[in-house]
């Protein structure tokens, strides 16, 4: 018992049953502060659950972010859509444009008229460029004359006549070149053509 207490219970201004109450009180509250102290917050409940069930609780998303990673997520589904269709578009036209050469293989099968030794050469505009087809000096008037047909297979000239030439067209026509008329002759016309590169596969 403190010094504090025997010198209240000697002046008279406590008993003993009001000195065993009061220290009753304090063991109450004591134990009170204790309980408070030591009881589960919810913070650590959600960790014993999260160790119960295995699982992580992660804090809340927000309604933007989720709207944000549906919109990211709908581009990059467009996106592969249009680059599949753009794949798939392009190998259509490849398997198109080889058709239309085999059957252009049947319409002028022993029908070209390409001579191997010509040398004279007939310029024509193809695909917004000056090209040419080597042919000898009867194949260029009847060109000149429009007897004679040329058209492009495969990036090369092919020299025919008109009834190959108009199947070829119905077929193709965007592989038939403009002929420009008559082609001029003499040193004026190579001049102004001499600075135009001939491609060698445009070269008979």
């Amino acid at each position: 018992m403190g010094s504090l207490q025997d010198q209240l219970l000697k002046a008279g201004l406590i008993d003993n049953d009001k000195l065993a109450k009061a220290e009753q009180d304090k063991q109450q509250r004591r134990q009170q502060r204790k309980q408070v102290g030591n009881g589960p917050t919810k913070k650590k409940t959600w960790k014993k659950a999260g160790k119960k069930t295995g699982k992580k609780f992660a804090p809340k998303k927000h309604q933007h972010d989720s709207d944000l990673a549906a919109a990211y997520r709908a581009k990059v589904a467009a996106e592969k859509r249009d680059k599949d269709y753009q794949k798939q578009k392009k190998v259509a036209e490849q398997e198109a444009r080889r058709l239309r050469n085999l059957q252009l293989d049947k319409i002028i099968e022993d029908k070209l008229l390409n001579d191997d030794k010509a040398e004279l050469p007939r310029y024509f505009n193809y695909m917004g460029k000056i090209r040419r087809i080597l042919v000898n000096q009867q194949q260029l008037d009847a060109i000149n004359a429009g007897e004679l047909g040329i058209g492009v297979l495969r990036s090369r000239p092919v020299l025919l006549d008109l009834e190959t030439h108009a199947k070829y067209k119905e077929l193709a026509p965007d592989l038939i070149p403009e002929m420009g008329g008559d082609e001029p002759s003499g040193t004026d016309w190579d001049d102004q053509y001499k600075d135009f590169e001939v491609p060698d596969d445009l070269r008979w």
